[in-house]
């Protein structure tokens, strides 16, 4: 699960459905970029930050799912959390 995880946030890798904007926030979030630090980045308000960061972790649960994972594992990631 790992690997697609990490395939889904490559640049230039659409087969998740990411745009580049959700990859870039994803990793942002991943490294402990608050929704304030991305709404700065971003040019946005932090409650559209985090919108925008749900809507990619949706985005990326579904595609596991599709892969086969099984929603309990997927959920063990904390995406969206």
């Amino acid at each position: 699960m790992i690997e697609s995880v990490r395939g889904c946030l490559k640049p230039g890798d659409h087969a998740c459905g990411l745009s580049d904007e959700e990859r870039w926030i994803l990793r942002a979030a991943s490294t402990g970029v608050t929704d304030r630090e991305l709404a700065s980045r971003l040019g946005v308000a932090a409650s559209t930050a985090n919108a925008r960061k749900q809507g990619a972790y949706d985005k990326l649960r579904r595609y596991l799912e599709k892969q086969g994972f099984r929603s309990e594992s997927v959920d063990q990631l904390g995406l969206g959390g």
